[in-house]
């Protein structure tokens, strides 16, 4: 299993990449208080390379359906409580900013193809419980998505939506909460079910997946990028 470059809008990245970019993302969000430096680092560097690496339209809907909620949240806060004064904004923009940077760098290290799954997170001494609990994680996230998509897809079918965009959609969020939730429990309980019967942590334990490890341009690319967030992080 070799981590490399599939193509130019497919990379696969070095494991010990993705661990430096979820570490020093989350020092870096912490330590940072300016919310200047923090958009435009934003703007200029971690858009083009979630753009670069194909990631662009799941960072988008990470933005809508994550930041932009937490955002509004913060402005009706804002006005209810402090009436919108100034210092008020200053302080919304602040904590969104580093909320946004924090989760980013950790949507951009943890965006690892499922066929690439395993051995990355065996490559980061994950073994045991530890690592059955990681892939289950990874298992609700993307039954999360997939239950999404085809609830919608039964409601279209269905007649109760016209015409399939983002639009309309956006507006079956209320209909699709509850079999969602219960749906994804089911699926977790199902597979933990399965999970035990076959005996998986054994079976994880006795494989070994052969990883060789390989630096590609991207790797020194997101690996400069993420020390100079670090710098920027004790400079403002």
């Amino acid at each position: 299993m070799v981590f490399q470059m599939a193509n130019s809008r497919k990379v696969i990245l070095h494991p010990f990449t993705r661990l430096v970019i979820v570490v020093f993302g989350i020092i870096g969000g912490a330590l940072i208080d300016d919310p200047l430096p923090i958009s435009i680092y934003y703007l200029c560097c971690l858009l083009p390379l979630f753009y670069y690496m194909g990631l662009i339209k799941r960072h988008l809907l990470f933005l809508l359906f994550g930041i932009l909620p937490i955002s509004l949240s913060y402005i009706l806060i804002y006005i209810l409580l402090r009436d919108g004064d100034s210092e008020a904004w200053y302080m919304m923009w602040q904590s969104v900013s580093k909320i946004l940077s924090i989760t980013t760098f950790i949507q951009l290290g943890l965006s690892i193809p499922p066929s690439q799954l395993f051995g990355t997170l065996k490559s980061f001494g994950l073994s045991g419980d530890n690592l059955l609990v990681i892939l289950g994680a990874f298992a609700v996230f993307e039954d999360v998505i997939g239950k999404a998509s085809k609830i919608v897809t039964a409601r279209y079918s269905r007649g109760f939506i016209r015409s399939r965009n983002t639009l309309n959609s956006l507006r079956q969020l209320p209909y699709i909460f509850i079999p969602l939730i219960t749906g994804v429990l089911r699926g977790s309980y199902i597979r933990s079910l399965s999970w035990d019967e076959k005996d998986m942590k054994y079976l994880i334990l006795k494989f070994h997946p052969r990883i060789e490890f390989s630096i590609h341009g991207i790797d020194i690319t997101i690996l400069t990028a993420s020390i100079g967030w670090i710098v920027l992080a004790i400079y403002f």
